[in-house]
């Protein structure tokens, strides 16, 4: 599969990506129409990719006018291949790596969309991480969840409100936005 940024700055550059299965990009698709919805709001936005593999959804953010991309990846072959795909692109001073986990990872609370496009295997966690999220969000902020359509979202924080969930073949996007900043403890 060829991985590329589709529309902005950098429309049609060609990324890195990892052979075999350890890593799952956002598909094409569904990232065209997770910035068809964001439209003009990703320009000199903040943004956050978590889980963040290759970086595709991230640099695509930062290829529609971002002024600034944080990506949190704990695997090292991903984080090679990212470090791989930033250098591609270059704006190494909109970008920021963080190599970490992403459920203790603690920079989220000014960013304006948090997008999450998690491991399978790690989706029944993510009731865990809309915990952690939602104790350092911004007021106003947007978290974009990236799963299995079949995935049934529950357990997720009331300091979330899921605003609605679209469909793409097997994947589906749920966007939540943040109601309230609890008082963390």
């Amino acid at each position: 599969m060829t991985l590329r940024i589709i529309g902005g700055e950098h429309r049609a550059r060609k990324l890195f990506s990892l052979k075999g299965c350890a890593t799952r990009p956002t598909p094409e698709r569904v990232r065209e129409a997770l910035f068809n919805i964001l439209g003009t709001q990703v320009v000199d936005c903040r943004f956050l990719d978590l889980f963040a593999g290759t970086g595709a959804v991230g640099l695509e953010a930062l290829s529609r006018g971002a002024s600034r991309v944080t990506f949190v990846e704990n695997a090292a072959p991903a984080l090679g291949v990212l470090k791989r795909n930033l250098e591609l692109l270059g704006g190494r001073e909109r970008t920021r790596l963080v190599r970490g986990d992403v459920y203790t990872y603690r920079g989220a609370g000014d960013e304006d969309f948090i997008f999450t496009s998690p491991p399978f295997p790690e989706i029944d966690r993510m009731s865990h991480l809309g915990r952690n999220l939602g104790v350092q969000a911004a007021p106003g902020a947007w978290w974009i969840l990236q799963h299995p359509k079949r995935y049934e979202i529950s357990g997720i924080d009331d300091t979330w409100e899921r605003v609605e969930t679209r469909i793409y073949g097997t994947n589906a996007l749920s966007f939540f936005r943040i109601q309230k900043n609890p008082v963390s403890l």
